[in-house]
C-alpha cells in the first residue's frame, strides 16, 4: 500500500497540472475568438504586400480629375473680349484706306497649324473686325496678342504697322513693315504700305525701291501693282536730274522693248509657216516635181534662215536638177 506522503504527492502533481493548463486556456481563449471573428483568411508574410480586398476598394475614393492644362497658360489671357490700351483714347477715324490690306500667296494649312497658331489667327479676324468698325486700340490690342502667341505671323505683323502708323508711331510702324516682310518676302502689302511710310516722311529714294519691288512681283492685272508701277515712275522723275531727257529715254527703251517683242512674235509665226512650206516642198519633190519644190523650199528658207534642214534641202534639189 503506498504510504500517506505519495498519496500528496501524487495530488499536489496532478493539481499543479490542471492548474498549469486552466492557465493556458485563459491565455488562449482570446486569440482564438479573435481568429475566429476574422475568418479564415491566410495571414502571409509581414514583408509581402497583398492586392487590396473587395471593401478597401470600396472605400478607396476616386482621385479628382485635374483640370485641363491650359494652352499658354501664364503667358496671356485666352479671354476674348477686347482688351483696351490703359491711358488712350480710341481713335473713331476709320484705318488709312490707303493701305494695301495683307494677302500672303501661301497661308499655312488650317490643319499643319498649332494650338497657339490657331489662337493667333483668331485674334488677328477678331482684331480685323474692330479695325472696320474703326475701334483702332481695340484691334490692336489684339494683333498684338496674335503675334506674341504667334512670332512668325506676317500676316498680323502688317496690319498692325497700319495702326501704329494710324496711331501716330511711324517708327513701330516701319519696324513691324520690316518683320513682315523677313517672315514672307511674298506678302506684297508689306512692301506697298512701307513705301507710303517712307513717303509720309519724304524719304523718297526708299519709297521708289520699295514701290519698284512691289511692281516688280505684282502680277501686271493687280490694281495695286499698277499703282506701285505709276508711283515708281513719279518719284524717278522728282529724283531725276534731267526729268524730260530719261523721260523721252525711258519711252525710247519701252517702244524697242515693245518692238523686240513683237519680232519675237513674228518670228515665231514665220517658222511656223517655214514649216508648212517645207511639208509641201517634200511632197513636190516626191512626185518629180522639182523645180516647184526648189521654189516652195527656197520660200521657207527666207522665213527660216537659220534651219539647217532647209538649207540642206535647198542644196540637194539644186544639185539634182544641175545634174540632169
Amino acid at each position: 500500500m503506498p504510504s500517506a506522503s505519495v498519496k500528496n504527492n501524487t495530488r499536489i502533481f496532478f493539481f499543479l497540472v490542471s492548474f498549469c493548463l486552466a492557465q493556458i486556456f485563459l491565455f488562449l481563449n482570446p486569440c482564438v475568438n479573435l481568429l475566429s471573428a476574422q475568418g479564415t483568411t491566410e495571414v502571409g508574410p509581414v514583408s509581402a504586400i497583398t492586392a487590396p480586398g473587395p471593401q478597401e476598394q470600396a472605400i478607396v475614393q476616386p482621385a479628382p480629375e485635374s483640370e485641363p492644362k491650359k494652352e499658354n497658360a501664364g503667358l496671356i489671357s485666352v479671354n476674348r473680349v477686347p482688351e483696351l490700351k490703359k491711358g488712350t483714347i480710341l481713335i473713331k477715324e476709320p484705318s488709312s484706306p490707303t493701305a494695301e490690306l495683307s494677302v500672303s500667296k501661301a497661308p499655312p494649312k488650317e490643319e499643319s497649324l498649332t494650338e497657339l497658331q490657331k489662337d493667333a489667327r483668331q485674334y488677328h479676324a477678331e482684331g480685323l473686325e474692330f479695325q472696320n468698325n474703326g475701334e483702332l486700340d481695340s484691334a490692336m490690342a489684339l494683333y498684338q496678342k496674335a503675334v506674341v502667341l504667334d512670332p512668325f505671323y506676317a500676316v498680323a505683323y502688317n496690319d498692325l504697322g497700319i495702326l501704329y502708323e494710324a496711331n501716330g508711331l511711324p517708327q513701330r510702324a516701319e519696324e513691324s513693315y520690316i518683320k513682315a516682310m523677313n517672315i514672307d518676302p511674298q506678302l506684297l502689302s508689306a512692301y506697298s504700305n512701307l513705301a507710303m511710310l517712307y513717303e509720309s516722311r519724304r524719304d523718297l529714294r526708299q519709297a521708289a525701291y520699295y514701290w519698284q519691288k512691289r511692281a516688280e512681283m505684282g502680277l501686271a492685272n493687280d490694281p495695286w501693282t499698277q499703282k506701285a508701277q505709276r508711283r515708281f515712275n513719279d518719284i524717278d522723275t522728282v529724283l531725276s536730274d534731267r526729268p524730260v531727257e530719261d523721260n523721252k529715254e525711258k519711252e525710247a527703251i519701252e517702244l524697242l522693248a515693245q518692238v523686240t517683242n513683237d519680232k519675237a512674235l513674228l518670228k515665231k509665226d514665220d517658222t511656223v509657216q517655214a514649216r508648212e512650206y517645207m511639208f509641201k516642198a517634200r511632197a513636190l519633190y516626191n512626185k518629180g516635181e522639182d523645180v516647184t519644190a526648189l521654189k516652195t523650199a527656197i520660200d521657207a528658207q527666207q522665213l527660216d534662215p537659220a534651219n539647217d534642214e532647209i538649207e540642206q534641202f535647198v542644196e540637194q534639189l539644186q544639185h539634182r536638177i544641175l545634174s540632169r
